[in-house]
């Protein structure tokens, strides 16, 4: 064995020289290198990466198989995605101060290649606990693999075994907690953007997955079940695979990187004894916490991220879970959202702002029945995934009633009628007729406000011989219309049209001028009790005593308010008649085909729309019997969208009755809407994906909801104004807020918090203000936000804040310095970027310095967020080159500002910085003057505009002329 004396003297040299030790990489690594930014580079062979690599190469390297085969194949799998510029951009001008950290992370690769195979094998153990689980819980497994390894290594030399020098060395290295997050960040980083370049690949291989149980988990310590799992591990690797399940299935991925005879077998001799899928990793971990037992964390399944059309099949699972869809009925239903969409494309008023949401809805279903293949399949799992799992994302105990109730046989049959009132007489009917009510002695009322009168009418809810020589049988209907004042109708005409408009149903119809003849229910005093003194014949008998009715039921539309409604009442003597309860149960729902076919119904169609509408307005209310109602007379109770006068049968009384309580949870539609905005938010930032941890989240509770009313429960509220405008109401701080909880599924931060906040930045992200990246002039509607790939190699979530005070170069005291010339043309200004700083927490706070440089010498420290707070005047040049010069304008009065100097030490007359077409320069200046309090001072024209002296002049003329000091062209 080696002496335990040559172990200590190589101490030294490892110490001097291993820990930066820089190897010849394998060639299939070479383009690695070449694919990195200098930055990047450099901290792989000299920086702290490059000795954490080492470190942990010579730390493991006694304990891996000979796997040069499968490094090689890496190095070439690893080379081939950083070869593409979709997935490996480049920095330029455009990305501003981040220029430098734009790109695929591959860092820790480098630094591995650079180190040997050993360390190659150490940044594949890295990509396991980062894909399985979260950064802290990451971290946490790598400490503790690296005590147990340590452990391992001093047992070993107790007992006299062999072991390398470099590895005894590597066990008295001190890696801290910060070095292994580095690490993990890296890999983090570089998985994203591996993931991306191989989603069909790694789609297909987790579809294949998902069928059979293979554990993760190998018995003993964590330790023990880490490192056995990482030994047979592979990343974005191919190979053909074997399936063993009820028969051998070969299943052919085609990497070329693999020769046609290698296939990896899966299923082999495990079998599940459980219905529930399988633990894939259960660890125990005693550096999770500062204090405390080991805590026991487990990965179920990949911490996956999908794009934000994939979310919404993820919401349109949970959506059929709160709705009880069966599995079996899951394509159906997907079918009938988006036949759904079709007919809201179709209908005026089908893309009105209240129903965006279930065109959202519907536009995921669209897109998932578009998708094919494999693709396909991928889709339905992630409904079946929101199904399972996706429980509260719109709210604990927060529901939409199933089918917007358009699986209701009552609410489709009532649908198919032409008017109002006749929708709702359809609808009692259907309920009495299920209900324990004689259907000959039930009657139907319905009483509006009709201009200046008052309008009621009553109907049989079964069918009646009008006379007894009559054959067959018909529903019958009393109508009347009321004035107060005159005792009689102004509109008899009106009555005449809707005793013809009946008639041509196929019922009967008799018009009543006599208030004596119709049941007391005039004027909306709803009562317990109606009497009807001077019934007809046909239902009187001929006998002269009052007919005595109890009411059941009665619906009112327009919340409160007694404008329009309906009645069911029972001709009985009977004090305790039973209170008619409408019938919600699934059996009077219709199958979901058989759905789809009534919204092919082209006389159901034109009502879909006002019935939706009317399903997400202020609720109807359901009296109770013997309550006390509001009085339709007083005008303080007539709301402003009364029913239309001239239109005596249309109001949004028969869809109120349908509904009644069962309109969507405000909470409900509140996480709807959010989702919709940050779907109009993720529409500007390409290529970014969201974690499935955001299923967990009760959308409805987001602290960057862009609405200072985070209590209130109007539907209307909430629906009256279109998603586009919401979004264009979000603030820089609402968009950083929302992709802060989209891009870590958890985090729920106050918008306040992001009020300084500049750029967030996290693994293989970063989101950048519009501000910091944009000409000053820039006013586009919402939050402006960029998405930059890229990394700054930061653990966690990095928020990037501006110092309270940045610096500014003092002004010198050497006359030469400054050479004001007068203003004469346009001149480029260069201009350089730098970014310090750094501030270590959970959520990382780094305190961001940006500098301007010219050829080197610091100009000034800028925080651009300034022109948020103090934006300047903007000028905007509208004239054709037709204004005539103003001949009292001395332009020797106007100088030209050409450099930094000359800007920090300006002329106490009018300046202009001749920067046009350099955004870079213009905001740096536009900001200097800003934090030198001369922001009212300054006139940004806009970018690609000429200053036109007549009309700046115009401009500045009142009260008296005043040209801003320095104007930035």
């Amino acid at each position: 064995m080696a002496s335990f004396g040559k172990i200590q003297n190589s101490a030294a040299s490892f110490n001097n020289e291993n820990t930066v030790s820089l190897i010849n990489p394998l060639t299939e690594f070479l383009p690695v290198g070449s694919a990195l930014s200098v930055r990047r580079k450099e901290e792989a062979e000299s920086g702290q990466i490059h000795k954490t690599a080492c470190t942990l190469g010579f730390l493991f390297h006694e304990m891996l198989p000979d796997a040069s085969s499968l490094f090689k194949a890496y190095g070439l799998r690893a080379s081939e995605i950083l070869s593409r510029s979709d997935i490996n951009p480049h920095g330029t001008a455009g990305d501003g101060p981040l220029k430098d950290y734009i790109g695929a992370n591959g860092t820790s690769i480098w630094a591995a290649a650079t180190s040997g195979e050993a360390s190659i094998a150490v940044h594949l153990l890295a990509c396991m606990p980062a894909r399985a689980f979260d950064a802290k819980t990451a971290i946490s497994i790598w400490v503790e693999i690296v005590r147990g390894r340590k452990q391992e290594i001093e047992e070993l030399l107790c007992n006299n075994k062999m072991l390398h020098p470099n590895t005894y060395v590597a066990s008295k290295q001190n890696i801290s907690r910060p070095e292994l997050a580095a690490w993990d960040v890296c890999a983090r980083a570089w998985l994203r953007r591996a993931d991306e370049c191989k989603a069909r690949e790694r789609r297909q291989f987790s579809l294949i997955v998902e069928n059979i149980n293979i554990p993760f988990t190998a018995p003993g310590s964590t330790y023990r079940k880490v490192l056995s799992t990482w030994t047979r591990s592979m990343q974005h690797l191919f190979p053909s695979l074997l399936v063993f399940q009820n028969k051998a299935t070969n299943v052919k991925l085609h990497d070329p990187l693999f020769p046609s005879s290698g296939i990896l077998s899966l299923g082999l001799e495990y079998e599940s004894h459980t219905l529930e899928a399988p633990i894939r990793w259960s660890l125990a971990l005693s550096h999770l916490k500062y204090y405390g037992d080991p805590v026991q964390v487990w990965s179920n399944e990949d911490v996956s991220r999908v794009t934000m059309p994939q979310l919404w099949l993820v919401a349109l699972g949970s959506v059929f879970r709160s709705w009880e869809v069966s599995n079996s009925d899951f394509s159906e239903a997907i079918r009938w959202f988006k036949d759904l969409g079709d007919l809201l494309a179709l209908e005026p008023g089908g893309d009105c702002s209240e129903l965006s949401w279930i065109v959202a809805f519907s536009n995921a279903a669209r897109y998932c029945l578009a998708l094919e293949n494999e693709e396909r399949v991928h889709g339905l799992s992630l409904v079946k995934y929101g199904w399972r799992r996706a429980t509260q994302f719109f709210g604990h105990n927060c529901h939409c009633p199933p089918f917007f109730m358009l699986t209701h046989k009552d609410v489709l049959e009532a649908l198919k009628e032409n008017d109002e009132i006749t929708r709702g007489f359809s609808y009692i009917r259907n309920v009495v007729v299920k209900s324990s009510i004689s259907s000959n002695t039930a009657f139907i009322s319905y009483s509006r406000k009709f201009r200046d009168e008052f309008y009621t009418e009553w109907t049989t809810v079964d069918p009646i011989r009008s006379k007894l020589s009559d054959s067959t049988s018909k529903n019958h209907h009393w109508i009347f219309l009321y004035n107060k004042v005159l005792e009689m109708t102004k509109y008899p005409e009106v009555l005449e049209e809707r005793r013809r408009c009946i008639e041509s149903s196929g019922e009967d119809c008799d018009i009543i001028y006599e208030k004596s003849d119709m049941p007391d229910d005039n004027s909306f005093k709803h009562q317990d009790t109606l009497y009807w003194r001077h019934p007809p014949e046909i239902l009187s008998g001929g006998l002269q005593d009052p007919l005595k009715f109890r009411r059941v039921l009665m619906i009112v539309s327009h919340n409160n308010v007694l404008v329009a409604g309906f009645s069911l009442c029972i001709q009985t003597d009977d004090e305790d008649v039973e209170i008619l309860q409408m019938d919600r149960t699934r059996d009077n729902r219709v199958k979901i085909n058989a759905c789809r076919s009534h919204l092919q119904d082209p006389a159901l169609t034109g009502n879909v729309v006002k019935f939706l509408k009317a399903f997400v307005e202020s609720s109807s209310i359901t009296h109770p019997i013997g309550a006390a109602t509001p009085h339709a007379n007083s005008d303080d109770n007539q709301p402003e969208n009364q029913p239309s006068d001239e239109a005596l049968a249309e109001d949004a009384s028969a869809f109120s009755l349908m509904i009644q309580k069962q309109r969507p949870h405000t909470n409900w539609i509140r996480s709807v809407r959010a989702l919709e905005i940050a779907s109009i938010l993720y529409e500007g930032l390409p290529g970014v994906t969201i974690s499935l941890r955001i299923i967990n989240v009760e959308l409805y509770k987001a602290s960057w909801f862009p609405s200072s009313e985070i209590r209130e429960t109007r539907l209307s509220y909430l629906l009256g104004k279109p998603a586009r405008e919401w979004f264009n109401e979000m603030t820089r701080e609402h968009a950083f807020g929302c992709i802060a909880m989209f891009e870590s599924g958890r985090f729920n931060i106050d918008s306040k918090n992001f009020e300084e906040v500049i750029a967030l930045c996290t693994e293989n992200s970063i989101f950048v203000a519009g501000i910091l990246l944009s000409d000053p002039t820039d006013t586009s509607e919402g939050p402006r936000i960029r998405h930059l790939v890229g990394s700054i190699g930061q653990a966690g979530m990095v928020l990037l804040v501006s110092p309270l005070q940045p610096r500014i170069k003092p002004i010198g005291f050497d006359p030469m310095t400054v050479d004001y010339k007068i203003f004469a043309g346009e001149l480029e200004m260069p201009l350089d970027w730098e970014n310090t700083g750094e501030i270590d927490q959970e959520i990382f706070l780094l305190e961001s310095v940006i500098s301007v440089q010219h050829n080197g010498q610091w100009i000034a420290d800028i925080d651009v967020l300034q022109l948020e707070k103090d934006p300047p005047d903007l000028f905007y040049s509208n004239c054709k080159s037709d204004c005539s010069t103003v001949k009292s304008l001395d332009l020797k009065e106007v100088f030209s500002i050409d450099t930094w100097e000359e800007l920090l030490d300006p002329p106490p007359e009018t300046g202009v910085l001749r920067a046009k077409g350099n955004w870079i320069a213009r905001l740096a200046a536009a900001s200097i003057l800003i934090q030198q309090s001369k922001g009212n001072a300054i006139v940004l024209v806009a970018d690609g505009d000429r200053i036109c002296w007549n009309c700046l002049f115009e401009l500045y003329s009142f009260p008296e002329r005043h040209i801003p000091q320095f104007i930035i062209d």
